[in-house]
Formats: structure tokens, sequence, C-alpha cells
């Protein structure tokens, strides 16, 4: 628990003001490159290439031409490298911060091409993702990768997508992106996903539900921050640098739903939360919602 206080102390103070959020990002980019550069592949992103595979073999919501729109892409492009690398379309990156990693990325991509063969794809796609992958890793620059992918890049620190035309793209995907949305933002950019979607469009999204100082301290609940009302965590807790929204899976459900769109497919996984005394504004979950760390949703745009 000592830990979990002394990075959330540490987090606020990162978080006081311009200056320091400049140097919280410039030391995490950098710290983040070298600790990235030259490591294993992390098998959570290899499950995340297959999940997104597998479910597009089972709904067929990705097609040769498609336009695809990326939401937070932080520093590898993860979800729209793989679907480049199987299928013929046109991808905007966008995020609120750069934190691209070009060395790091590289190195991700050259672990990937051993692993093809365990990618969900038929011959035809693995066959185009051998070709494309070395020249991923001969690229010098980010332009350089953008021009052989044709991707192009989106820097909006507003965090809002009404720069963009409506109804545009075929896809819209994030990954562990949402809970990173502030509270009060968070259904006016689900809405955003509708409105750029075109009728019959799919909006793919993982989001990671546990309390992200657990990261640093897996000595807590996985849900620790539901141990906290909302002054106490707003005062002790929550900062600017690493924000979690602490919305649940009901409320999540909401508002897609709110925005018009319909499930197609949603999975969850759940955590042990035994000995975590809860705050009363989350006692009226249902169990398996207060349990819920992670889901998957994918939901389609009405025709």
């Amino acid at each position: 628990m000592l830990k979990y206080i002394t990075v959330a102390i540490i987090l606020k103070l990162f978080s006081l003001n311009p200056s320091t959020k400049r140097a919280y990002r410039l030391i995490a980019n950098n710290l983040g490159a070298r600790s990235r550069t030259n490591k294993q592949l992390p098998p959570r992103y290899f499950n995340r290439a297959n999940t997104l595979l597998d479910l597009n073999h089972r709904y067929g919501f990705l097609k040769q031409g498609d336009k695809i729109l990326e939401v937070g892409t932080g520093w590898l492009h993860w979800e729209a490298i793989v679907i480049r690398l199987l299928f013929d379309v046109r991808s905007v990156l966008c995020d609120v911060w750069d934190n691209r990693q070009l060395i790091a990325l590289k190195d991700y991509i050259a672990q990937l091409e051993g692993m093809l063969d365990k990618l969900s794809g038929d011959d035809t796609q693995l066959d185009r993702a051998r070709r494309l992958i070395p020249e991923i890793k001969a690229v010098q620059s980010f332009d350089e990768l953008y021009r052989l992918l044709d991707f192009t890049y989106v820097l909006d620190k507003s965090g809002e997508l009404a720069s963009f035309e409506q109804e545009t793209f075929d896809f819209v995907v994030s990954s562990d992106v949402l809970e990173h949305v502030h509270k009060d933002s968070a259904l006016s950019l689900v809405k955003g996903f509708a409105n750029v979607l075109k009728p019959g469009g799919y909006s793919m999204h993982k989001i990671d539900m546990n309390d992200h100082l657990y990261y640093y301290s897996d000595t807590v609940s996985p849900k620790q921050y539901m141990h906290y009302s909302d002054r106490t965590w707003k005062r002790y807790f929550e900062n600017d640098v690493q924000y979690i929204n602490r919305i649940q899976l009901p409320e999540w459900r909401a508002m897609f739903h709110d925005a018009g769109l319909e499930l197609v497919h949603e999975e969850t996984r759940l955590e042990d939360l035994k000995g975590l005394e809860l705050a009363p504004l989350y006692q009226d979950l249902l169990l398996n919602e207060q349990a819920c760390s992670n889901v998957i949703f994918l939901y389609r745009k009405p025709l």
C-alpha cells in the first residue's frame, strides 16, 4: 500500500502545471523507449492482434479499401499496423500528445514477423504481411513509415473528433484508451465515434478498468480505486498525467447505446475483489459489473 500511495503522490506532483506535465512526458517517453527496445514482445500485444483478427473472421468488419480511424495510437500504432499488414486500407491515427517511438515500434514488428504463422489470417493475408514487414523494418522516420503504409497522423490536444467529416470511416478502433478520457468528455467522444462512422461501419474498443496505480503496486486490489469516494479519490489519488475515469461497465454500455450504436459483441474479464471494501457509489453494481476489469466492445452503426 505504501508504494501505491507514493506513486499517487509522484503523479500528482507531475500534474501540478503545464511545465511539470511536459517534464513527465519527456521522462516517460525516454524511459519507455529504453524499456521497450530489445525487449520481448509482451504477450498482450499478440493477444490484441489475434482478438482483432478473430472477431473480424466472425463478423467481417474489415475489407480491402476501407478507411480506418485508430484513436489514442500511443507510441506504437499497434491495431492500425496489424490491420494494414493483412488488408490494403487507409488509416488515420489520432492522439492527444506525441509519444511515438520508432525504434521500439520496429523492434516489436520485427518480433511479430516470427509469429505470423500463429496469427488468425489466411495464406494470402500472411504472405502480404511477410512482404510488408521487411519494408517497415527498413524505414528511417515516421514520415517514411506513413508514406509506406498510407497512414495519416493527427495530433489533436482537444481529444475530440470534431475535425473529421461525418460518415468518413468504415472502422474505428481503440485499445486501453477510453479509460483515460476525462469522465465529463467520455459520452461526447463515444458520440463522435458514431458521427464519423459510415452507416454499417463498426467500432471496436478495449477498455482497461483496473486501477492503473495497481500496476505499480500489485499488493492492492486490481480495482483498489473502488474503495474511495469521489472526494477522496480526486483529492489524494487522481492525477492528470495518468488519469483514469473510473467509469464502469454499465455506464460504458449506456454511452454506446445513447450514441445510437448497436452492440455486436462483448467480452469481459473479471477480477477477484475479495477483501475490497467498496465505496457506496459502487455498491449498487451487480457483482460481475464490480469485478469487470477489462471489456472488449464491438458496436455497429445501423444502416
